[in-house]
């Protein structure tokens, strides 16, 4: 821009001066769009699962028509023009998506484009997950077995351990808390995210949310016994727990726990973070009316950890035992 400017000023300069030839060349530069073809899609979704995805509205200065297409990386790359310049506006833009049986990360972009405007471009990352999505979480239970829970019909693999039976995988009661990332694909995978209140509706009949103390003795206590409760598996091929060399994973306690994260709530809003990293599980050990205890597992951390967090702006994890 700066270049074009002393451009103008010096064709200027030679018009001032009386010059008498005509410029006969011109330099056409391209104008952006205002505004960004967003749209709404989860961010993890199921094989075959389908949206009509719809950009925002961009805008050109001049009131030049402009158009859409859509990419989806790294399974389709060529665009998918789905308007045109000088359609009906009954065109809008919108993309129907159908979800590919592939298990990975795709991005999904859509681009506006039109004639002497640089293209605006929104694009979303969606993980496509299934009940594949795991491996390598495979336990012995030697004392345990399958439990179904009524209300819902969800199955919960359980494991025994000095009379106290504990539930292997995150509760995932659909009538309380929220999956990660509010996307029902993935609360078969990682259980629901509850607030303290919510975790205590989130056991079926006979099962508890288990104290510390439960917690420290399915352990054996928390100084170094983290890689007992963890379990070195795979999502979508990709390892969850990082290798860490303090961490000895050993799933020894079989209660298979992943890195799940956690979530901080705000007038109804979910702020997800840890996954990959953290693992954090309410207890039924309360500090005060307006805290509870909860226990943690970082990736670092050899040691199993207890944090007191508020009942209402926390979301954690929920394992039952009976």
């Amino acid at each position: 821009m700066g270049r074009n400017r002393y451009l103008i000023l010096l064709l200027a300069a030679f018009v001032f001066a009386g010059s008498c030839k005509k410029d006969e060349t011109s330099t056409t530069v391209s104008s952006s769009m205002t505004g960004q073809p967003t749209f709404s899609i989860p961010v993890y979704v199921n094989p075959g699962d389908e949206f009509d995805l719809k950009p925002a509205a961009v805008k050109t200065v001049d009131a030049v028509d402009y158009g859409y297409f859509w990419t989806i990386n790294p399974i389709q790359t060529a665009r998918d023009t789905v308007r045109r310049v000088g359609d009906p506006e009954v065109k809008d833009g919108t993309y129907h998506l159908v979800v590919p049986d592939t298990l990975c990360t795709i991005t999904v972009s859509c681009s506006a484009f039109a004639k002497g405007h640089y293209n605006a471009t929104y694009g979303k990352d969606v993980t496509i997950v299934s009940e594949e999505s795991l491996t390598d979480n495979v336990i012995t239970v030697t004392d345990g077995g399958i439990f179904k829970d009524d209300r819902d019909g969800v199955e919960y693999l359980y494991a025994g351990k000095d009379g106290v039976e504990w539930m292997c995988v995150n509760a995932e009661y659909a009538e309380a808390g929220v999956p990660l990332e509010k996307c029902p694909a993935a609360a078969s995978l990682f259980g629901h995210y509850y607030t303290w209140e919510e975790a205590q509706s989130a056991c079926p009949a006979g099962w508890r949310l288990p104290t510390v103390d439960d917690w420290k003795t399915v352990c054996g206590g928390f100084t170094g016994t983290a890689g007992s409760l963890m379990v070195n598996a795979r999502f979508n091929d990709e390892l969850l727990w990082t290798y860490w060399p303090e961490v000895k994973i050993t799933n020894a306690s079989s209660l298979t726990v992943l890195p799940t994260g956690y979530a901080t709530v705000s007038d109804g809003e979910y702020a997800f973070v840890g996954f990959r990293t953290y693992a954090a599980f309410w207890t039924a050990t309360e500090s005060d009316a307006e805290r509870a205890q909860y226990v943690y597992l970082n990736e670092k951390t050899p040691d199993v950890m207890v944090g007191v967090a508020d009942k209402t702006h926390f979301a954690a994890s929920v394992r039952c035992i009976r």
